[in-house]
């Protein structure tokens, strides 16, 4: 039986959320009745978003932002008080799980030194710099409204030490860490701050991820070439419950937390894994 929330009159930003997790966040914030911000680098997925929203009767809008960048996050910031008046739930989502070397080639381990620098840097500025400076830009809103909810993507990938990924682990990591920090600093306006980390969840950022682990274990995936089959490979085998998740799945937790069932959880992550961390 599905839970069903009731967030009307209610306004989301969800970053990151013209595809994957994220969109599937705006989808299921709209069906329960939210008004949602659309905000990603990708132009023409995320109009595609807003498009499927207003079909559900809900108001949205698109803000092109790269979270990377102080002055796309400020101007989105600016478009959405202006449309909205307001937040009441801030899914900063925004992320990627890899970069590529000069000869185009993913930027992947091992060995240790075949990860540049500078994807680290990257990494680091969009997965966590990106999160700090959404949660920044809206941080005033929350503290004079005394009451909201901020839901940050981290990854099971924060618990792991693999060297497919040593960059976007750590990225991730920096994600909890960031949730728990500003959690005990916005808990005294009321303000719940918790992380959702998906499992393997197949969306588009493991299509060359899903041949890195090939790489690492090619017996083991001998029977398949095909990114998606990898990744539903390594769930089913890794998981407690032996099966992958959807989007929708972390799209459910999110909800969850926003709404008044989890008032008293803050500074907490939840992994939709389906049982590959057991903490």
């Amino acid at each position: 039986m599905k839970v069903s929330y009731d967030f009307s009159g209610k306004v989301a930003v969800v970053t990151g959320s013209a595809t994957g997790i994220g969109h599937a966040i705006a989808m299921e914030f709209a069906k329960a009745g939210a008004d949602i911000a659309v905000c990603d680098y990708n132009e023409e997925k995320g109009k595609a978003t807003v498009e499927e929203i207003k079909a559900l009767g809900r108001k949205s809008a698109f803000y092109k932002c790269d979270v990377s960048k102080d002055e796309d996050v400020a101007a989105m910031k600016e478009g959405v008080l202006k449309e909205f008046g307001t937040v009441d739930f801030l899914l900063s989502n925004a992320g990627v799980s890899y970069g590529y070397k000069p000869d185009k080639t993913p930027c992947l381990g091992p060995p240790f030194t075949n990860v540049l620098v500078s994807d680290w840097e990257r990494m680091f500025d969009i997965n966590l710099f990106g999160m700090v400076r959404v949660i920044q830009a809206f941080y005033d809103i929350f503290k004079e409204k005394k009451e909201g909810k901020i839901v940050c993507t981290a990854s099971i990938a924060a618990f792991e030490s693999t060297s497919l990924q040593p960059q976007y682990n750590a990225s991730k990591a920096g994600v909890i860490n960031l949730v728990q920090s500003v959690s005990t600093d916005l808990g005294a306006y009321n303000v719940n701050v918790n992380a959702i980390c998906p499992g393997f969840v197949y969306t588009p950022m493991y299509e060359h991820g899903a041949q890195g682990f090939k790489d690492l274990r090619p017996q083991f995936f001998a029977d398949t070439n095909d990114p998606k089959s990898i990744m539903m490979k390594l769930a089913v085998n890794m998981s407690s419950l032996h099966r992958a998740q959807a989007p929708e799945d972390l799209a459910n937790a999110a909800l969850f937390l926003c709404s008044d069932a989890a008032k008293e959880i803050t500074g907490q992550y939840v992994c939709v894994d389906s049982g590959i961390v057991r903490r």
